[in-house]
């Protein structure tokens, strides 16, 4: 079961935040920095343009609240994978030990069931996290395309391109202003990306955290699987003979 834990307890993580540059234990190198530079930049971006409209929209407090709660969303994302950039090398050391860690117990017939049923847990319960994300930021994506062809049958009007994923004043305060498909494409393909470095992000640090959690739980249940193991040695020493 060589190299079981990262592979197996944390492979939905290490693939979520591996493709947006975050895993702990991929290669710090200059590429891996650019991507995650360009990824918070990208996502800080998309949060000021939610939060700019939802402050223009404050006279309608019902849909100003609709907009801000993507963003609020988008916030506590960039706080998580900014955690991530600073103690990346604490994440790292405190992964390659629990793997060392793992390694050990699976070696032991009781202890490797354990971590086997809990790593099966894990990855299901970060699978249908990671597919609920995914469905909800694939609503908002299409949206907008929805609107345009229902406009288009309904109307005739093909040059409308105004509505976006996530509502954002990105450049303008009015977004009706936009009137070039370039410019609206370019402006859709970014919230579209700043939505899924959220649900990568969410995903990934919301799951890494959930697979510390249940590994110190199979650990405590390991650590009694010792104290069983030694206990039934004791006993078969003959420590109890003279009771």
């Amino acid at each position: 079961m060589d190299n079981s834990l990262e592979m197996s307890f944390f492979r939905v993580n290490k693939w979520l935040l591996g493709l947006i540059g975050f895993w702990p234990l991929d290669k710090f190198n200059r590429a891996k920095k650019i991507k995650i530079f360009f990824n918070l930049i990208l996502l800080i971006t998309a949060i000021f343009g939610e939060f700019r409209f939802a402050v223009l929209m404050r006279k309608d407090p019902l849909y100003a609240f609709e907009v801000i709660l993507p963003c609020l969303t988008k916030i506590v994302t960039w706080i998580k994978l900014i955690c991530f950039v600073v103690y990346r090398r604490d994440l790292e050391l405190i992964l390659k030990r629990l793997f060392e860690h793992c390694k050990t117990d699976t070696k032991n017939i009781e202890k490797n069931k354990l971590i086997a049923r809990v790593t099966y847990i894990t990855n299901i319960w970060c699978k249908v996290l990671y597919i609920n994300a995914v469905s909800l930021l694939s609503l908002f994506a299409v949206k907008p395309l929805l609107i345009w062809v229902y406009q288009f049958l309904m109307s005739g009007n093909k040059d409308n391109w105004v509505d976006l994923p996530f509502p954002a004043a990105l450049p303008y305060e009015d977004m009706t202003r936009i009137n070039n498909k370039t410019l609206y494409s370019i402006i859709y393909c970014f919230l579209v990306h700043s939505g899924t470095i959220n649900i990568l992000g969410v995903c990934g640090t919301d799951g890494t955290f959930l697979c510390f959690c249940l590994y110190i739980s199979v650990s405590y249940q390991c650590l009694q699987e010792d104290f069983k193991r030694s206990f039934k040695s004791f006993r078969l020493g003959g420590k109890f003979a003279g009771n």
